[in-house]
């Protein structure tokens, strides 16, 4: 008999919204694929009842907080349920971008100058901008969808954030050089990479939470126009990171080019990305072929085999 897929979304984080529009698109391409296919709302950090690990898959669509962290992830695996997307281990790797940086480095991958900051420590302001550079972005270590993210111009306004922080936040930042330049994402399906879409905002203001979800002023190229030495490059260390992090089944990798770098710059992963009208990972999809329901099916295929796998031997 094949399992259900019971699609979690909602959650307790601060991208609770844009899971809910996420989860409710891919519950509605599922079931239009034919699949047997239920949704769950929630609202606190637990496995919802009625999830049984004899007869159901679940699709976690969270965003952030006990999602992406690999909370969520670490209790399916306790209870014997299995899931689609990364395990608990690698998920809470992805989720924190210091370690992820640390390792993606290691590959030989670029990535921006950076510090890591617990939000207490005392950091001196000019030292910083003498490591790092003079325009640098703070993102919180373990938030994702841009929640959090305070563009600081100079080092006037490195002090003035150094003295007070985000209350938003409380896992600590990354501090990192702000790269000026073109921003891309590219979907990794199965280990593989797919298209590199551009995200193209007018002004080169960044990427925010606004912009990804409520403002109408951001356009992408898919597939975006790069040379084929740079495409290239994106997709191979977008899958490099994607191994090098244990990821499994699917996640999104983004990096900034810089025309005064030589190779394109590593962001960061999302293991849980979103599925909204305006996310990447669709539209990475769409410029290999791939519609919004084959990309849904192909997302939870690994995990569905893992079921019969599971089911077979036992």
């Amino acid at each position: 008999m094949e399992p259900r897929i019971v699609v979690v979304y909602g959650g307790v984080g601060a991208e609770r919204e844009v899971s809910l529009v996420s989860g409710a698109a891919v519950l509605d391409g599922l079931i239009d694929q034919g699949l047997n296919a239920s949704g769950v709302r929630i609202d606190s950090a637990v496995i919802p009842a009625g999830i049984d690990g004899e007869g159901d898959v679940v699709f976690p669509v969270l965003h952030g907080e006990f999602g992406e962290d690999g909370r969520f992830q670490g209790l399916l695996e306790a209870a014997g349920v299995e899931f689609a997307g990364s395990d608990s281990r690698s998920s809470a790797v992805c989720m924190d971008k210091v370690i992820t940086k640390e390792r993606v480095l290691a590959l030989g991958v670029s990535c921006a100058p950076s510090v890591a900051w617990d939000g207490i420590a005392g950091l001196d302001a000019d030292d910083l901008v003498h490591r790092i550079g003079p325009e640098i972005v703070a993102k919180p270590r373990a938030m994702g969808s841009s929640v959090g993210l305070h563009i600081l111009a100079d080092a006037a306004d490195l002090k003035c954030f150094l003295g007070k922080g985000d209350p938003i936040v409380s896992s600590g930042w990354i501090l990192e050089r702000r790269i000026r330049g073109r921003e891309f994402s590219v979907g990794v399906l199965d280990g593989l990479p797919m298209e590199v879409v551009e995200i193209v905002l007018p002004d080169q203001s960044p990427y925010d939470y606004n912009k990804k979800y409520q403002a109408n002023v951001t356009r992408y190229e898919v597939p975006a126009l790069l040379d084929e030495g740079t495409r290239a490059r994106i997709k191979r260390d977008a899958a490099s990171a994607f191994q090098v992090c244990g990821c499994r089944d699917f996640a999104r990798v983004d990096f900034m080019l810089d025309d005064d770098m030589e190779s394109p710059v590593f962001l960061e992963i999302n293991t849980l990305p979103g599925m909204t009208s305006k996310s990447l990972l669709p539209k990475s999809a769409s410029g290999v072929g791939l519609g919004f329901g084959d990309l849904v099916v192909r997302m939870v295929n690994p995990a569905l085999e893992r079921f019969r796998n599971r089911t077979n031997r036992g």
